[in-house]
């Protein structure tokens, strides 16, 4: 199955799935890129390969939505496998996050564990690239990472926060006022931040927010 867009082919092999796609160019809700894939696996078949490049940078989400356990893999052009999953996603699907550069050629496989024939909607998502909350946003300049906006982030996987390329760049934290919940594992892996400043407006962190965080010196906690 084959879907040409504005934005690049999107491949499903082998031949006997069918498959039909909303393609990102196309479904764009102002907050979020989302390709939706509904492949139509038939009975003791394999595995789908969905192919697709990426125009734009950034950390993406594949998850399947179906009522059959799942299993997904990521591999980049030459074959390579760069990630895995079971099931962290709702109900058995697997959840992959990833960060793709642009015009590189990717695919994800989707298997089930059934041999019944089965429907299985993969979503591919791409995240508004500053949010992190629904009414919260980022932002990351000489080194400071900077949440703003009100209410609660997002909780992350480990390796699936937006800024999580520049995890290496970051050396200072600053949540403003207004912000009331910092995310599970927001922070993790900055090994260079040195030092945090958090609003009084804050009433709960997730967790292991600033595992692996070595160099950590100071937390500014209001009263």
């Amino acid at each position: 199955y084959v879907v040409t867009t504005e934005k690049g082919t999107l491949t499903v092999t082998p031949a006997a799935f069918t498959a039909s796609a909303t393609p990102y160019d196309e479904f764009y809700d102002g907050q979020e890129h989302t390709i939706e894939v509904e492949i139509q696996k038939p009975e003791d078949a394999g595995e789908a390969m969905v192919t697709y490049s990426y125009e734009e940078s950034g950390t993406y989400l594949f998850t399947t939505v179906s009522s059959f356990d799942t299993f997904g893999y990521l591999k980049d052009s030459y074959g390579n496998q760069l990630e895995a999953n079971d099931d962290s996603g709702d109900g058995n699907n697997f959840r992959i996050s990833y960060y793709l550069e642009a015009g590189e050629e990717y695919s994800i496989g989707v298997r089930t564990y059934s041999g019944n024939a089965a429907t299985v909607k993969l979503l591919i998502t791409k995240p508004e690239a500053d949010k992190c909350g629904d009414n919260a946003k980022w932002s990351l300049e000489d080194g400071v990472l900077t949440i703003s906006g009100t209410g609660n982030m997002f909780n992350y996987s480990w390796d699936e926060t937006p800024w999580f390329a520049y995890r290496h760049d970051i050396t200072s934290v600053v949540v403003e006022e207004g912000l009331t919940f910092i995310g599970s594992n927001a922070f993790q892996d900055c090994e260079r931040l040195t030092s945090v400043s958090l609003p009084s407006t804050l009433k709960e962190i997730g967790i292991d927010v600033f595992w692996n965080c070595y160099d950590l010196e100071s937390i500014v906690i209001p009263e």
